[in-house]
């Protein structure tokens, strides 16, 4: 087995060594030198959560010890002595590692080096580098370990799916050079504290790494014990760069969920769920664990109750009621959009922008809802009361409750329900799960369309409203051109 560290294009680790002291580092392996570097720029491509807006990435001290050894810092301290990284000086004990990125004069593309160091292609073999290369994120399994996944996961060990190498790699190049002189156009996320800007550099190796990773059929699929998602670098990858791969020489059609996240929502909010004695109830979930997600029993009984007696309470049938139809017809976010335009004064919201409001209604901390920031969540309170009241008490011990539970929901209707009968019905097909979606060659998208609306409706209770995406090239052009526009008026 061949493996390979991504180190910056420009940097020449053999003149380096001229100038510093390595041989007071005992055992010095060169390719030890590139595992820090390799995990600085590909890190940010598998676990966003290890970059800050700085472009800092957290290097755990646990997990440099434990593919470098005890010396591991002697290593990143040669690193930065040299010119090559720096760090950003902030460590919290338990809480926070040090954070360290390139040097300015090293923020470039990376290449590939090939790991020679017999010690740590041992170690490589032995924790299954290849097929998993999350090695510190200990929620991630390998999906090849467990056969819920492991039909999923056939058309990554297929060798059909393909990338446009040159037009992904243009269109991040372009991009990258845009949204550096311009930080109007830094993406954004949103956390508990409110929003987060994402690094444009970062983004950019994440986006240069993961291209080449699917140009060489290093998917690395695993799945994530604590919310069971499936992810693998198509998942991970920017959603625009999607448009550059085929399957078996075909166009892709991702079949997906309009309003996912209100979608789901109703399943907490369905009497029905909550019944034992029901065809699909929470008890057939078994990792859902929203027992724990109280902190008290009391707590978690006046919550089950809240949602059993939701038929009782005229306020909150009402409100389910028109929040359902909303989600059923797929306008929730056209008029979450027109309602915010209208309260707070703002024009033009883009269907992201409004999604990202909605993100911030659900994932963000109760506290949060008096920030500035927060106008859309006091909003949402105000337009749906009783279903906000929900979303807040699961949140009380911890605000990630909410979007784990949404998340387990959804990987549950995915992988035992949707994914089992494209599977007992279509055998041969090739598709590829993105969390909420199901991609597959252009051709069979009525197919998935009808069984994801036929298991789906089973589990919601009404005819789920599905969108069909079709990844093509001609969308990358599009941005490509835009963006050479834009700079040319600029």
């Amino acid at each position: 087995m061949r493996y390979y560290f991504y180190v910056p294009k420009n940097l020449d680790l053999d003149h380096v060594l001229e100038t510093q002291d390595f041989m007071s580092i005992p055992a010095f392996s060169k390719d030890k030198l590139c595992f820090v570097l390799n995990t600085i720029a590909e890190l940010p491509s598998r676990y966003k959560d290890a970059v800050c807006e700085k472009g800092y990435v957290l290097l755990s001290g646990k997990t440099m010890q434990k593919w470098i050894g005890r010396d591991y810092k002697r290593y990143i301290d040669m690193l930065i002595k040299a010119g090559i990284i720096e760090s950003d000086g902030s460590y919290i004990v338990g809480s926070k590692p040090m954070g360290y990125r390139f040097c300015e004069a090293y923020k470039v593309e990376c290449k590939r080096v090939l790991v020679t160091d017999s010690g740590l292609i041992s170690k490589m073999n032995s924790h299954n580098w290849y097929e998993d290369d999350k090695e510190d994120i200990e929620d991630d399994k390998s999906a090849d370990s467990y056969p819920q996944y492991s039909s999923a996961i056939k058309c990554y060990n297929s060798g059909l799916i393909k990338i446009d190498y040159k037009l992904a790699n243009l269109y991040n190049e372009t991009v990258y050079a845009y949204k550096k002189r311009n930080r109007d156009l830094w993406d954004s996320e949103i956390v508990a504290g409110g929003v987060r800007y994402k690094n444009p550099y970062t983004q950019y190796l994440a986006s240069q790494i993961s291209i080449d990773k699917i140009h060489r059929g290093r998917f690395n699929p695993s799945y994530d014990t604590n919310v069971y998602r499936l992810h693998s670098v198509i998942t991970q990858c920017k959603r625009e760069i999607r448009n550059a791969i085929t399957i078996d020489g075909k166009l892709v059609a991702a079949v997906d969920i309009s309003n996912c996240q209100p979608t789901l929502l109703t399943i907490l909010m369905n009497p029905e769920f909550w019944d034992e004695k029901n065809i699909f109830n929470y008890t057939q979930i078994s990792y859902l664990g929203i027992k724990n997600m109280f902190n008290t029993h009391k707590h978690y009984t006046r919550f089950i109750m809240m949602c059993k007696n939701a038929e009782h309470n005229s306020n909150m049938k009402a409100e389910v009621e028109r929040f359902n139809k909303l989600v059923e017809s797929g306008t929730f976010y056209n008029n979450f959009r027109s309602l915010l335009e209208r309260k707070l004064g703002l024009k033009r919201l883009s269907t992201q922008d409004v999604k990202t409001m909605f993100f911030t209604v659900l994932f963000t901390s109760n506290r949060f809802i008096h920030q500035k920031e927060a106008a859309c969540k006091r909003v949402f309170r105000e337009w749906f009361p009783q279903i906000y009241e929900l979303t807040r008490m699961l949140k009380v011990k911890d605000h990630a409750n909410l979007p784990i539970l949404l998340q387990r929901l959804e990987s549950y209707l995915l992988f035992n329900r949707v994914i089992p009968s494209i599977n007992a019905k279509a055998p041969n097909l090739s598709f590829i799960p993105i969390h909420d979606s199901i991609a597959v060659p252009v051709g069979h998208e009525k197919l998935v369309q009808d069984i994801m609306t036929k298991e789906l409706s089973l589990c919601l209770g009404f005819k789920p409203h599905l969108k069909v995406e079709l990844w093509e090239p001609e969308n990358l052009e599009r941005i490509i051109n835009e963006f050479k526009c834009n700079n040319m008026a600029a």
